[in-house]
């Protein structure tokens, strides 16, 4: 957790673009700005602003195993 409370104080400290690649479903809603679901290594779903506000870990989760079936 501190590894990436570091990186995300640079990332926004210094205006970068960082991509993070994670199963953790709460991480991706509270560190991302844009959540996006890949199937197959393909994009099938963006997830930002508004709507991402108001996504819940159970939620994102539903929708992952739903793009994979």
């Amino acid at each position: 957790r501190q590894v990436i409370e570091i990186a995300n104080h640079i990332v926004r400290e210094q205006k970068l673009t960082c991509i993070m690649i994670t199963h953790n479903m709460q991480h991706a809603l509270d560190y991302g700005d844009k959540i996006l679901v890949l199937n197959h290594g393909k994009i099938v779903r963006q997830i930002s602003g508004h709507e991402k506000n108001n996504f819940t870990a159970e939620k994102l989760a539903v929708l992952l195993h739903a793009a994979a079936a």
